[in-house]
C-alpha cells in the first residue's frame, strides 16, 4: 500500500491508520515503513511468527512505546501526540489485551475488573458478570494467584466489559484451552455484529483464516502481504501434492516445476503461481511416462501461503548474498 498524504480531518471509516510507521531498537530489530488501514467494523488479523514485530507494532500504535518515525492513528487519534484529554477519550473506546497479562496485587478478580471498568466510565457490572460466566472465570479468586490461562481470561474481560469501539488483542487465545478459545471467538463475533472493530495478532493461522475479513502478513518487521478471505480463495496460487514412483522422481517435469526435492518417500508438496496450463502439462507428462503414483491440485490454506512466502523470501535472500 502506498503512503497517503496526511489528512487534517478524521476519517470515520478507519479504526486504525498506520503511515510509514518505523520503530527501531539499538539491536536493529523493530518494524519499518508499515502502511496499514483497518476499516471500522472489520475483523483484521495481524500474523507472523514470534519476533516478526506484531507486539512492537501494537505498542507503537497505542502510544505505549514511542515510535521512531511515521504516523499512527487509532479511532482517528494519534495517541502519542494527542493531548491528555484526547488520549483519555480515545482510550476509553479501546479494549486492549497484551500478549503477556500484567501482574496484579492482592486483590480479587472482581475488584480488579471494577477498578479497570471505572477507568472507562459507565456501568460495566452486568457485562462483567456475563463475561466471567461465559469464560469460566471466578470473580472471587485472587488475581495474583491465577494461572496463565485465567490471567488471560481476566485481561479479556477487562478489555470487553465496557463494549469498546475497537478491540486490540495480542495473541488472545494463547494460554486458553480449546473450549475457552471457542467461547472467545464466539464473543468476538458478537462484538463484530454490534459494530466493533477487532484487530488481533496471532501465529495460529487457522484462527485467522476462519475468523478474519482481512489479514496482514508481517515478516522481519516489514509488511509482506495483505489479503482478504475472498482473495485467498481466488488466489492464482495452487497447492500441489504429488507422490512419485521410485523410477519417476529424477526425470519428473513436476519436480522441475516445483524447484523442490521430493522427500525420501518420493513425495513433494509445494505452492505455485505458475499458470495452470504449465502445472497440468507437467502432470500430464509425468502420468504419460509412468512417473506419478498420485497427485492433487487445490487451493492452498493460509498457513501454506505464509510458509511459501517465508521460503520464497529466504531463497531470494540466499541468491542475493
Amino acid at each position: 500500500m502506498g503512503i497517503a498524504m496526511q489528512s487534517t480531518t478524521r476519517d470515520a471509516r478507519l479504526a486504525i491508520e498506520l503511515r510509514a510507521l518505523d520503530k527501531r531498537f539499538a539491536g536493529g530489530r523493530g518494524v519499518r515503513a508499515l502502511d496499514l488501514e483497518v476499516q471500522t467494523g472489520e475483523v483484521f488479523g495481524f500474523i507472523g511468527p514470534n519476533g516478526a514485530g506484531k507486539t512492537t507494532t501494537i505498542r507503537a500504535m497505542l502510544g505505549l512505546s514511542r515510535r521512531s518515525s511515521g504516523e499512527a492513528k487509532v479511532l482517528g487519534v494519534d495517541l502519542e501526540r494527542a493531548s491528555a484529554d484526547e488520549r483519555r477519550d480515545a482510550l476509553a473506546r479501546v479494549g486492549y489485551v497484551p500478549s503477556e497479562p500484567g501482574v496484579y496485587e492482592r486483590q480479587s478478580v472482581r475488584d480488579v475488573l471494577a477498578f479497570l471498568g471505572a477507568l472507562h466510565g459507565g456501568e460495566t457490572r452486568a457485562r462483567r458478570d456475563e463475561l466471567c460466566e461465559r469464560l469460566d472465570l471466578d470473580p472471587a479468586r485472587r488475581a495474583d494467584e491465577l494461572s496463565l490461562g485465567n490471567k488471560k481470561k481476566l485481561a479479556l474481560v477487562a478489555a470487553m466489559q465496557h463494549r469498546p469501539a475497537l478491540l486490540v488483542l495480542d495473541e488472545p487465545s494463547n494460554g486458553l484451552d480449546p473450549l475457552v478459545q471457542r467461547t472467545l471467538f464466539d464473543l468476538l463475533r458478537e462484538e463484530r455484529s454490534r459494530g466493533a472493530t477487532v484487530f488481533f495478532s496471532s501465529h495460529v493461522l487457522s484462527e485467522v483464516e476462519r475468523f478474519c475479513d482481512r489479514f496482514a502478513l508481517l515478516r522481519d518487521g516489514a509488511l509482506a502481504r495483505v489479503l482478504t478471505a475472498d482473495e485467498l480463495l481466488r488466489s492464482k496460487q495452487r497447492r500441489v501434492r504429488a507422490e512419485f514412483t521410485p523410477s519417476g522422481v529424477e526425470a519428473s517435469a513436476l519436480v522441475a516445476l516445483s524447484g523442490r526435492r521430493p522427500d525420501r518417500d518420493g513425495r513433494v508438496e509445494f505452492v505455485t503461481d505458475a499458470p495452470m496450463r504449465a502445472v497440468f502439462d507437467a502432470v500430464a507428462e509425468d502420468v504419460r511416462e509412468g512417473r506419478l503414483a498420485d497427485v492433487t491440485v487445490d487451493h492452498p490454506s493460509l498457513e501454506e501461503l505464509v510458509l511459501d512466502e517465508y521460503q520464497s523470501t529466504a531463497r531470494r535472500e540466499v541468491k542475493a548474498s
